[in-house]
């Protein structure tokens, strides 16, 4: 389905007159070249475009991460605002729901380069200054990860024994590690 939407957009751009308009945006999120291999940039024939129809395309995957961004920061904080108003709210037992484990930021960005990597694969520090901590099975792969790769922050489908709720994947080898959030420096 993914790849389906990027070859589609990858087409647009190919039709579009305003592909050299758009060419001479930088785009400020990340480019098809960060998150796919070079054998995926070959299958979809994204490999062949232009320069300037590469670069339509990472504006248009730029503005659509943005969006997204915007979408997901909007419902964490409904979800926040809704589980604040019901923890404060007692339940049918009388007593207050406030279950709620879960520590780190509302929203988080889409991805960002690696700054550094600290302890043997265990700290990974990016570029936007966030820090995060690798589940210690992921380690090995961690360890791996070099300066300035571009990582893709995800959110899990299940979190890891209550503190790893994201992912960070590896644009550059497509390796991924499960993390918890460590905060953001200054």
């Amino acid at each position: 389905m993914t790849r389906t939407i990027i070859f589609a957009a990858a087409l647009a751009a190919l039709l579009s007159p305003l592909a050299p308009a758009h060419a001479q945006q930088a785009p400020s999120g990340p480019r098809m070249a960060d998150v796919m291999s070079p054998a995926e940039l070959r299958a979809t024939g994204i490999a062949s475009l232009t320069a300037a129809q590469r670069a339509a395309l990472d504006a248009w995957v730029a503005r659509y991460t943005a969006i997204i961004e915007r979408a997901a920061a909007r419902g964490a904080q409904v979800a926040a605002d809704t589980s604040a108003s019901s923890s404060s709210s007692p339940s049918s037992s009388g007593n207050a729901q406030s279950n709620e484990t879960y520590s780190g930021p509302l929203a988080v960005p889409y991805g960002a380069r690696i700054a550094q990597v600290k302890d043997g694969g265990t700290f990974i520090l990016l570029s936007d200054g966030t820090e995060w901590e690798a589940y210690l099975p992921d380690r090995p792969k961690t360890t791996t990860w070099a300066i300035g790769d571009y990582l893709i922050v995800a959110g899990r489908a299940v979190e890891l024994n209550g503190e790893f709720y994201f992912q960070l994947i590896n644009g550059r080898d497509g390796t991924s590690a499960a993390v918890k959030w460590r905060g953001k420096r200054q």
